[in-house]
């Protein structure tokens, strides 16, 4: 609007120009967040290289996430942006316990998600999922569009724990080794 004049004023150039900033603001706090959680992880397990790894989930949940949503004609919208920031805290969490797992013993089969691991990941983001779901049956059509963008971005998160993952880590695997000290720095 501001293009055509720059004159241009009122409500509705206001209501374009908040949802403008609260969209930059929530894209800024996801992008700070995603550093945030990958210096916590990098220090934690004291290699960038499990840092990285334990983030594949988030990444290709993400992905996922937001190829659905334009396969269906969904639009990122001030109501469900929020989705950044807490898909990136609360996403990598499965990753995380993964690659503990799995520093545990290289051996099982699928790496990471041997004896109680894989069936834990799995409760836990079901919950999470039922949690995030119940949004979705909100009148408020922004609730209910928050509750579906992070229900599905959960769903594909998971979907990605159970199967990219373990593949990742089996290619890891049968890969020649260039630093076992450096994969085991951290302990576990």
């Amino acid at each position: 609007m501001r293009k055509t004049d720059a004159e241009v004023s009122g409500v509705v150039v206001q209501i374009y120009e908040s949802g403008s900033l609260i969209q930059r603001s929530y894209i800024f706090a996801g992008m700070l967040a995603l550093i945030a959680v990958l210096i916590l992880v990098w220090l934690d397990f004291g290699n960038i290289k499990d840092a990285l790894l334990s983030l594949l989930p988030v990444v290709v949940g993400f992905a996922l996430t937001f190829g659905i949503m334009k396969l269906w004609g969904m639009m990122i919208n001030p109501a469900n942006i929020v989705v950044l920031p807490l898909m990136f805290g609360i996403g990598i969490d499965s990753g995380v316990h993964i690659i503990y797992r799995w520093r545990m013993d290289q051996t099982g089969r699928p790496p990471g998600l041997t004896q109680g691991t894989g069936k834990g990941i799995v409760i836990v983001n079901l919950a999470t999922l039922l949690g995030f779901g119940g949004m979705m049956l909100a009148r408020h059509r922004g609730m209910q569009s928050l509750g579906f963008v992070l229900t599905l971005g959960m769903a594909m998160t998971l979907l990605a724990c159970l199967t990219v993952m373990p593949a990742w880590l089996s290619l890891r695997r049968v890969l020649p080794k260039t630093s076992q000290a450096g994969n085991m720095a951290g302990g576990a």
